[in-house]
């Protein structure tokens, strides 16, 4: 059992891993077949499934190499890394590759790396300067030829006997070897709902995440998705930007976002302007007074008492949803506020919302100014935490190495961009010849964020630096 456990770690550092939004999903494998392996056919059963994940365990152990001295076609065994002549780039550009991917790939000592867990086809652009030097492509596959049919009929048989241990393997290896296929939603759902029963918390991390990641999931998913949390993971966890898209959520799933969020008790920035923005298609006394709470124990006394602040019957207007579309307030509510806070408030989100604005449109001079001057303000608001990821990010896009890991290292450790922050400061690290520091880094991420995108793509990172 010890391998299985071994393999359910290193499978994870897969799950989940953004898709690439360039890739050419129409492009047809070369007529050639250079460089070819062996794919016997198997007959699979439960005990050939804990063969396969050992095999492909092995390979991740070893670190085996698989080498080519020529062509541009190549076969290789999943874990397995390729490795090939690479004299004329710097850079690696991926244009094809399966739907749900996770691969590493780097050019280190004139040879190019790559290595995946996920079957299929890899089509790279092997770069200098821009220019495209030379295409390859990989063909990433099982030592053995297994039916589609035959795993997933494997799979089912475990999730009907609700055997977690043997449905998390058959699972994995189905996702694995078909990343293409169209059942891997449904059957990731399978292993979750039994977590949900048998009360696991690490498989109902990375499913929900791999889940989340790579799929476009309606409001029942979504919805079934927290509930699963909330019984396994209770008040531990928070709702990533996939739930709190009020304007285009159904009615349905916005009120189940918003009492999830108030049931838990401490919600991150997001999910307080979430809740502000259903306040703000339907206001009442009771979401005004919570948000005011919520605010209050978040720190941020002026939006706290802007939303306590109900008079005459009168209920406070919804502070952010009128400074992003305009000020809609009455006369008689702007009296009731102080209006130098309200001012100062009001100042401050403008700069820093048109400076989030133009970091995500890549304008990132622009969107250092507004929000260095954003960090300048007076008043302990909420959305301050935020500001040193997006400083660092912008100064690592402009070329400033040394602002963005001042920035980066600003960040708390409770804040939810803080793993990417500390993946892209392991990054710099490594830039400036800190490799120690950068190890030390990704170490760190990969630990203490395991369930994350960016824990398991420190655990990829560090494959490349050891």
């Amino acid at each position: 059992m010890k391998k299985f456990l071994l393999l359910a770690a290193l499978i994870s550092l897969f799950y989940g891993c953004e898709n690439l939004t360039s890739v050419n999903k129409g492009m047809t494998l070369p007529a050639y077949q250079q460089n070819s392996l062996k794919q016997e056919s198997f007959f699979l059963n439960d005990s050939g499934t804990a063969y396969l994940l050992d095999i492909l365990s092995q390979n991740i152990k070893s670190n085996a190499v698989r080498s080519y001295e020529t062509g541009n076609y190549f076969d290789i065994y999943m874990g397995e890394y390729l490795s090939i002549p690479c004299l004329d780039a710097d850079n690696p550009a991926l244009i094809l590759a399966p739907n749900v991917q996770s691969y590493d790939a780097f050019i280190k000592n004139g040879r190019f790396y790559f290595r995946s867990l996920y079957q299929g086809v890899y089509t790279f652009n092997l770069m200098k300067e821009g220019s495209t030097g030379r295409t390859v492509t990989i063909n990433n596959k099982s030592n053995y030829k297994v039916s589609n049919g035959d795993l997933k009929n494997i799979v089912y048989k475990n999730y009907n006997e609700k055997n977690l241990e043997s449905l998390k393997n058959s699972a994995t290896l189905f996702k694995l070897l078909f990343p293409d296929s169209t059942e891997n939603k449904d059957i990731s759902f399978l292993l979750f709902n039994l977590a949900v029963l048998e009360g696991n918390e690490n498989i109902i991390k990375t499913e929900s995440s791999f889940l989340e990641e790579n799929y476009n999931l309606s409001s029942q998913d979504k919805m079934k998705l927290i509930a699963g949390k909330e019984k396994v993971l209770g008040n531990n966890y928070n709702l990533s930007e996939k739930y709190l898209d009020s304007y285009n959520n159904s009615p349905e799933l916005n009120d189940y976002v918003m009492r999830n969020i108030i049931k838990r008790g401490n919600p991150t920035s997001n999910e307080l302007l979430f809740l502000e923005n259903i306040y703000a298609t339907n206001p009442t006394k009771d979401l005004a007074d919570i948000i005011g709470v919520l605010y209050f124990k978040a720190g941020n006394v002026i939006k706290g008492t802007h939303y306590s602040n109900t008079k005459n019957g009168n209920l406070p207007s919804a502070l952010n949803n009128s400074l992003v579309m305009g000020n809609n307030k009455a006369p008689e509510e702007s009296s009731q506020e102080n209006p130098t806070e309200t001012l100062e408030y009001s100042d401050f989100l403008n700069n820093y919302q048109n400076g989030i604005s133009y970091y995500r449109d890549g304008s990132y001079a622009e969107a250092i100014l507004l929000l260095e001057k954003s960090m300048l303000a007076e008043g302990n608001f909420i959305e301050k935490e935020n500001i040193p990821f997006y400083l660092g990010d912008s100064y690592m896009m402009s070329g400033n190495y040394k602002k963005a890991k001042e920035n980066f290292l600003l960040l708390k450790n409770t804040n939810e961009f803080y793993p990417n922050a500390m993946y892209k400061l392991g990054e710099l690290y490594y830039k400036n010849g800190e490799k120690d520091l950068a190890i030390k880094t990704f170490e760190q991420n990969r630990d203490n964020f395991p369930g994350t995108v960016w824990g398991r793509k420190s655990s990829i990172y560090l494959l490349k630096l050891k």
